[in-house]
């Protein structure tokens, strides 16, 4: 290096690098010298940030720190890398990597999280051979963790190649991983690694099989048209006992997770296949089929729970005849009530609930409380 530059460097550096600067120079003069010699002006005045003269002092100074010597310097200073990588490097050194490890990660097209990941293989005890699988630069870092985590993990070469592969995204790759660490087959794991399902819809197939479920229960559910939530629902209905007749009967992708979940309830709270199947309808919204379903939980007979379960009543105007009936009001009150509704807007403004004792009292929804106004006249008047 000119001394020229040399000055130059030194004129750009503060006050308090320009002294870190002249006391390497007291100590290494003529290695810093050679170091700042060998490395060219042009790269010197760009603005890659690791040829700044405040990064160049503080890998020359950290270098030295570690023992490093002109050469071994010179050979991280001259490729395109930056401060932050430089760091990944020093890591590695700092915690006794050995210069043949530290050059599978000690390159400039590797940022600094695939550094970090090759590096941290390397410090877990994963052999040259193992961390070459995953030190490639096409692939991700967080691709690189799931690959890494595979081999610290204990799985054989053969399972991590099974999805270390470039055109898998690492969420992906983590389902897959999980299924062999968990235990279960290859067979098993084929499955639900397949393109056509996310990352969220294979978990629900792993977990199923990792909980014991039989491949014909599975494979009820693992299928592309399902949902993840849908999946759920279908897998909860399994391992709390249904059997397969029960769970087919809303295991149907026209249910959405709200509707199986309810339907779902229904055999777990001990209703009949019967009174399930009276609500197991897709034109009931879930929170129609709660109304339906508490009815028949709540011991009403199927008439009493026909008077109210219909698609086109709000779930409100719903729930207030079924407390009505639950409180002994007679099928021909309800039957008045009814016929009160006369359009579906008007239902969802105001709802008409009867008493035992009382002819009638007046609900008037409005969007924060339901107001009961009672408009109460006796039966004589009434009759």
């Amino acid at each position: 290096m000119k001394e020229s530059l040399a000055k130059r460097f030194v004129t750009d550096l503060s006050e308090v690098k320009k002294n870190k600067l002249l006391k390497l120079l007291e100590n290494n003069y003529e290695e810093v010298m050679r170091i700042l010699d060998n490395i060219e002006e042009t790269k010197i005045e760009s603005n890659n940030s690791i040829y700044t003269s405040n990064s160049i002092v503080k890998i020359i100074n950290e270098g030295f720190e570690l023992g490093l010597n002109c050469e071994q310097i010179l050979i991280y200073l001259k490729q395109d890398i930056s401060y932050y990588q430089w760091q990944e490097i020093r890591r590695g050194l700092k915690n006794g990597l050995k210069q043949e490890q530290i050059n599978l990660y000690a390159r400039p097209h590797f940022n600094c999280g695939q550094m970090t990941e090759i590096r941290l293989g390397m410090e877990e005890g994963l052999t040259v051979e193992q961390v070459r699988l995953y030190s490639k630069r096409e692939f991700g870092e967080a691709q690189m963790k799931e690959i890494r985590l595979g081999f610290s993990n204990g799985l054989t070469e053969e399972k991590v190649k099974f999805y270390a592969k470039t055109e898998i995204s690492w969420k992906i790759m983590e389902q897959i991983r999980l299924g062999f660490e968990e235990g279960l087959t290859e067979e098993e794991v084929k499955i639900y690694a397949k393109p056509e399902f996310e990352f969220d819809q294979m978990e629900q197939i792993r977990l199923g099989f990792e909980n014991g479920l039989k491949e014909e229960y599975v494979n009820l559910y693992a299928k592309p048209e399902f949902t993840c939530h849908q999946m759920e629902q279908i897998r909860f209905g399994f391992e709390e006992g249904l059997t397969l007749e029960q769970v087919r009967l809303y295991a149907k992708p026209e249910f959405d997770e709200s509707q199986m979940n309810e339907i779902r309830l229904g055999f777990k709270s001990g209703l009949k296949e019967k009174q399930v199947k009276f609500y197991a309808k897709w034109d009931f919204d879930y929170n129609q089929m709660e109304e339906i379903r508490k009815g028949f939980e709540n011991r009403l007979t199927g008439e009493q729970v026909r008077l109210y379960a219909k698609p086109e009543f709000h779930w409100r105007t719903m729930e207030q005849i079924r407390l009505a009936i639950e409180k002994g009001i007679t099928e021909e009150q309800v039957n008045l009530y009814v016929k009160s509704l006369s359009d579906n807007r008007q239902m969802k403004q105001k709802h008409l609930l009867f008493n035992k004792g009382s002819t009638q009292e007046e609900i008037v929804i409005d969007p924060k409380t339901i107001k009961i106004i009672s408009l109460l006249t006796n039966k004589k008047d009434a009759s």
